[in-house]
């Protein structure tokens, strides 16, 4: 959060979206949608976890198709690195 405000990046967050009837929400919904390494991005997840082929499958299923579905593309930050396969 802290990082997006440093950048001038506006965006609502899980209680806002929850207040707008939304039930599985990303950690930031971006007001405007962000290009990195020439993605658009429109929401961003983060997880404090190691991002191995199991923990990603897993909230690939259970949260960030949702995601995807409802907002667009956007981008999953693993706290502790990630399996590139």
């Amino acid at each position: 959060e802290r990082e997006l405000r440093l950048m001038n990046i506006t965006f609502s967050d899980e209680n806002v979206l929850r207040s707008r009837g939304y039930d599985k929400t990303p950690d930031f919904k971006l007001d405007v949608p962000i290009a990195v390494d020439g993605f658009i991005i429109n929401w961003i997840e983060s997880k404090a976890l190691f991002g191995d082929e199991e923990n990603h499958s897993g909230y690939l299923k259970e949260q960030l198709l949702c995601y995807w579905n409802r907002f667009g593309p956007g981008l999953v930050i693993y706290w502790f690195g990630y399996l590139e396969t």
